[in-house]
């Protein structure tokens, strides 16, 4: 079963710190988002709104922070969160909660494992 499936926002609310990459892309290109990611924190506000914060902030990565902070965050379905806006269909990033200590970044093949802080 799917952590987000019939879960609370309480549960998701809060900061969520990445503790190791279980699985990444071997391509080249995504290697600096990838750093970016190993060390990233999460933040999923009460009032919906989604940051993501981290000491590696390669260009590429800044583009992806850029574009996700200040955004909001909706439950999509049963297992996957979306980061966005109405006006662009929440579509700027998806995440799989694939267990409670487990986010999946279909756009780029990466699966995290996470611990919430608070």
């Amino acid at each position: 079963m799917a952590f987000c499936q019939n879960t609370a926002d309480e549960k998701i609310i809060g900061i969520w710190k990445v503790k190791r990459v279980i699985h990444a892309s071997d391509n080249a290109n995504f290697k600096d988002v990838v750093n970016g990611f190993a060390v990233a924190t999460f933040i999923f506000e009460k009032d919906h709104t989604f940051k993501i914060t981290t000491n590696k902030n390669s260009k590429l990565f800044k583009m992806i922070t850029d574009m996700a902070n200040g955004k909001q965050w909706i439950k999509l379905n049963d297992s996957e969160i979306a980061v966005g806006s109405k006006k662009d269909g929440y579509s700027i990033m998806s995440i799989i909660c694939k267990s409670e200590n487990v986010f999946v970044f279909p756009e780029t093949d990466l699966e995290l494992e996470v611990e919430k802080q608070q």
